[in-house]
């Protein structure tokens, strides 16, 4: 493990801001490439797997194999899932979809999260940091089963926790706090409740929407061109590859609710063990 002390410490955790901020940027660029895998790979902890962590508004996830069947290599086993729903209601498309190089997911969605207005923390004995971030977004998505695409805006929050491990940062948590999420054409103001991809919305986090306003809307399966129902993959809509470990603390925007500093904002601290974590 590395010690910095005098002059090297101060050094290092100037140098570790802008550092920080790269690998917050490069999750962003895996992420709208679907290369979640990789970036589960590359740049989150190694040497904490049970200790690493993601939360969203729906949901809670511990563990590097829990993230990976929820963020990482789910994503991939449900792609091929998909690719066999597509070939099914859309035959046509098989010799294409069947190339050795092709990852259908890349196909279906492409989420872009944009970072703007950082705060970072390094702590003061150099071995961790955080940060939080503003990240206004959107999601393009292409349904093949039913022949349709579609766009929405997400203006989300990040807040992280990094461990330097091995002369690297690492990520260790993310916490996600969508504030919006509206379809190109609605209104963000009068959004409708959301969850993960098949699943419910939040039942009110903290100034989340009472549980009455967060009924979910009931889906119908999609129908193939020969009038079967079709079992739909997470990145087409459907359940989620891994369920999460517990429930998510944050709600979208609605008129009732409360504005509440979620994430934390970082501040000064000593050592990881004696802050919150996120």
């Amino acid at each position: 493990m590395d010690k910095f002390n005098g002059l090297s410490l101060e050094a290092h955790r100037i140098a570790s801001i802008p550092q920080i901020e790269n690998l917050m940027a490069l999750h962003s660029y895996y992420h709208a490439a679907n290369m979640n895998s990789n970036e589960l790979t590359d740049i989150w902890s190694k040497e904490q797997p049970d200790e690493v962590s993601w939360q969203q508004n729906f949901g809670f996830w511990k563990s590097m194999p829990h993230m990976s069947l929820y963020y990482g290599e789910g994503h991939w086993d449900t792609g091929l899932a998909l690719r066999e729903q597509i070939i099914e209601a859309r035959p046509e498309l098989k010799d294409d979809l069947m190339q050795p190089d092709m990852d259908v997911r890349r196909l279906v969605e492409m989420p872009v999260h944009t970072l703007t207005t950082s705060i970072v923390e390094i702590a003061e004995d150099g071995m961790s940091a955080k940060g939080l971030w503003y990240t206004p977004g959107y999601a393009l998505r292409r349904n093949y089963l039913q022949d349709t695409a579609s766009a929405c805006w997400m203006w989300e929050k990040y807040g992280a926790d990094f461990v330097w491990e091995n002369g690297e940062w690492k990520f260790l948590h993310i916490q996600i706090g969508m504030d919006i999420m509206a379809d190109y054409g609605q209104s963000w103001a009068e959004p409708k409740p959301m969850g993960a991809p098949g699943g419910p919305p939040p039942a009110g986090g903290p100034g989340g929407p009472p549980p009455e306003e967060a009924k979910p809307a009931k889906k119908e399966a999609p129908v193939g061109k020969d009038g079967k129902k079709l079992k739909v993959a997470p990145s087409m809509g459907g359940g989620m590859a891994c369920p999460p470990d517990g429930p998510g603390k944050y709600s979208v925007y609605s008129r009732t609710r409360i504005p509440t500093e979620y994430p934390k904002i970082p501040e000064p601290y000593t050592t990881l063990s004696e802050t919150f974590s996120y």
